[in-house]
Formats: structure tokens, sequence, C-alpha cells
């Protein structure tokens, strides 16, 4: 499954004023049903909550990647935000500039593909420096789509 595949236009937010984990956190949740990509926010917001639960979903270097597997998908995809000033967290290495957001739903397969093409991708520096510096929504799912390759 490609990446860039699972995003719209959408479900970026490039300039996120978010600071806090809740405030990012809503904010992924309510681009993914900006998106048409569940069938009940509160439910997914809940399994997201209880994923986070288990241990943060901050990764390093300024990433975080919240996921969580739902009946309430509608259909997989990705929402992703840019926070220019930072999202507090909790990494340990300081604040979370870019995040992005998996929604799927609990068929067992496609979460762990999604999360590990997406961790992969993101692990070179040099491209999550590409999409945080993208200016328009299109520019940000042309250069995930890069990875696909």
């Amino acid at each position: 499954m490609k990446i860039s595949e699972l995003l719209s236009e959408t479900a970026i937010n490039l300039a996120s004023a978010a600071s806090t984990k809740d405030e990012a956190i809503a904010e992924l949740v309510a681009l993914h049903e900006k998106a048409g990509n569940l069938s009940d926010a509160d439910a997914f917001r809940a399994a997201i909550d209880a994923r986070e639960q288990l241990g943060s979903t901050a990764v390093s270097e300024g990433l975080a990647i919240p996921h969580a597997q739902s009946d309430a998908v509608a259909k997989p995809g990705l929402a992703a935000i840019v926070a220019p000033e930072g999202v507090d967290y909790g990494a340990e290495d300081g604040p979370v500039r870019l995040l992005f957001m998996i929604a799927t739903p609990a068929d067992g397969t496609t979460h762990l593909q999604v999360l590990s093409n997406l961790v992969g991708a993101l692990g070179d520096t040099p491209f999550r420096a590409e999409l945080r510096k993208a200016s328009s929504p299109a520019e940000f799912i042309e250069v995930m789509a890069t990875k696909d390759n």
C-alpha cells in the first residue's frame, strides 16, 4: 500500500497551531473526519487515547505517529500536521513538529503495513525536512510519493 495514496489534501494542515499532545490529537482526528476516513470520530479518538496509554507514539527527532485500528474507521487513511512552533508531546528529545495519524479498520494487516512503510520513509532526516517545507498539501503529497517507489 502506497503511503501517498492514504493522504488527501483535506487531511493535511501545514501550519498547525497545536501546542499540546491533546490539541494535536484532536486536530488529527478532525482531519480524518473531514477526509471521510471515520464513521465515528469519538470512538476513533477513544482508540487513539487507549493506544497512547500503552506508550507514547512520539518516535524521535521531532516526529510522532499516533495510530489505532478501530471499527470506527470507514477507510484506511493518514492525517498529517506540521507544527512549526512544536507540540509538547512528551518526547524525550523535545518538541514534535511533524505528526502523522494512521487510521485503519480493525483488520489486523493493513495497520502494520502502513506503520512499517511510514516509519521506514520518515527515518530519512532530509526527507522529513522536505515535508516540513512543503508549501501546499498537494506538494506534501508529492513529496510523500517520492518514498512510495
